[in-house]
C-alpha cells in the first residue's frame, strides 16, 4: 500500500529529486558548524533509499548520501516533508534512523551518521506527545535532534535571501503560499516572482526548465483558485523566452498535468456528484477537467509556435473531443504550420 501523494508531496519530490537543489536547501537551513562538517561535493541521492520490510507502509520522503568533510564517516541526510501538523514526526524520523543503522549493520558496514531534517508548512504545529510528559520522564525518552525548516515562520524576503537556485526559491515560495491568499493575492505573488520565473526558465538544469515550469503549474492548478487560463497567461507573461517542448517533455507534461486530474476536473466532479450522483459526477468532472486542461495547454503551445490565434481557431480547439485534442497535442510538436497541426485526425 502506497500513501496518497498530495500536490504538496509531488512538488516537494520533484524539487528534491535533484541533489543540487536539495543540497542548496539543506546548506541554507543547517547551522553553520553542521554545514561545515559535510562534504557537499559528495552529496547525492541515496542509491537504494530506505525501502525495507518493516517500512512497507511508510518511507521517508528523501534520503541523501554524503561524507563528513574529513572523509572519515558516511552520512545519510534524512528529509521529511509535512504539509500538515503531525505530533509524531519525531518518532517517525527516529524509526527511519534506526532502520538505516540496522540495515548497515546487517550488511557488515559501519553504521552511518544520520542527519534528520524536516521541511514543514501548512497549519500550525500541535504539541508533541513527549512534550506533555512530566519533565523527569520526558528527558529519558529517545528522540532525535531534528533540523526544522518551518516555512510558516519565515517570509518571502527571508526565503529570497537564502541565495538558493531560483527554482528552489520558487518552489519553497509556492509551498509557503497561504491558502487564504485568494485569487488576487496569488496573482500578485506570481507577478512579484517574475524574476524567479525567468531565472528558472533560463536555468540549464537539471531539471530541464520546461519540466520545472510544468511542475510549478501543476502545483498551482491543484492548490489555488486560479483558472487554467489565468494560470497559463500569468506564467506566459512572466517568462522571458518561448519554451520548446520536445516530444518526451510534451508526453510528461500531459501525463503530469492531466492524468492525475486538474483541480477543475475534481471540482466539476464534486459538483456533479452532489446533484446527479457522486460516482457518475466525479467521473464526468474528471473527463471535462482533463479536456479543458488539454485545450489550455494546446492553445499555449500553438500560440508559442505559430503566433496569435484567430478566434475561430481558439473556438475549434475548445470544442474538440479529448481524442482530437490528444492527437493535436502530439502533432503540434512537429507540425510545420498551424494547418498541419490542426488537420483532421487521420
Amino acid at each position: 500500500m502506497t500513501p496518497t501523494r498530495t500536490p504538496h508531496d509531488r512538488l516537494f519530490q520533484f524539487l528534491f529529486a535533484e541533489a543540487r537543489l536539495a543540497a542548496a536547501w539543506a546548506r541554507s537551513v543547517l547551522p553553520g558548524e553542521v554545514a561545515a562538517a559535510v562534504d557537499w561535493t559528495t552529496f547525492a541521492v541515496a542509491a537504494d533509499g530506505i525501502v525495507g520490510p518493516l517500512l512497507h507502509l511508510q518511507r521517508p520522503d528523501a534520503v541523501f548520501a554524503t561524507r563528513t568533510a574529513d572523509g572519515g564517516h558516511d552520512v545519510l541526510v534524512l528529509v521529511e516533508h509535512k504539509s500538515w501538523s503531525d505530533e509524531d514526526v519525531g518518532e517517525q524520523l527516529l524509526r527511519y534512523a534506526v532502520h538505516l543503522r540496522r540495515r548497515a549493520h546487517r550488511r557488515g558496514s559501519t553504521a552511518p551518521l544520520v542527519l534528520p531534517m524536516l521541511l514543514q508548512h501548512g497549519a500550525s504545529v500541535r504539541t508533541a506527545r513527549a512534550d506533555l510528559l512530566p519533565a523527569a520522564l520526558a528527558a529519558a525518552q529517545p528522540r532525535l535532534g531534528i533540523v526544522v525548516d518551518d516555512l510558516r515562520a519565515t517570509d518571502e524576503q527571508a526565503l529570497r535571501g537564502r541565495g538558493l537556485p531560483p527554482l528552489a526559491t520558487l518552489a519553497l515560495l509556492c509551498l509557503a503560499l497561504p491558502p487564504h491568499a485568494g485569487r488576487t493575492g496569488t496573482l500578485d505573488a506570481l507577478d512579484r516572482w517574475r524574476d524567479l520565473f525567468r531565472a528558472a526558465d533560463a536555468d540549464s538544469g537539471p531539471p530541464p526548465p520546461e519540466d520545472a515550469l510544468a511542475a510549478i503549474c501543476c502545483y498551482l492548478a491543484d492548490t489555488t483558485d486560479l483558472s487554467l487560463e489565468e494560470l497559463d497567461m500569468t506564467i506566459a507573461r512572466n517568462v522571458i523566452r518561448d519554451i520548446a517542448y520536445p516530444g518526451t517533455t510534451g508526453d510528461r507534461l500531459r501525463k503530469q498535468a492531466f492524468a492525475d486530474g486538474w483541480t477543475a476536473g475534481r471540482e466539476d466532479g464534486r459538483t456533479e456528484g452532489r446533484t446527479e450522483g457522486r460516482s457518475e459526477g466525479r467521473s464526468e468532472g474528471r473527463r471535462e477537467g482533463r479536456s479543458d486542461g488539454m485545450a489550455a495547454v494546446l492553445l499555449r503551445q500553438l500560440t508559442r509556435r505559430f503566433g496569435p490565434l484567430a478566434p475561430e481557431v481558439v473556438a475549434r480547439v475548445r470544442a474538440a473531443s479529448p481524442a482530437q485534442l490528444e492527437a493535436w497535442c502530439d502533432r503540434v510538436l512537429d507540425a510545420v504550420d498551424l494547418a498541419a497541426a490542426l488537420a483532421d485526425r487521420d
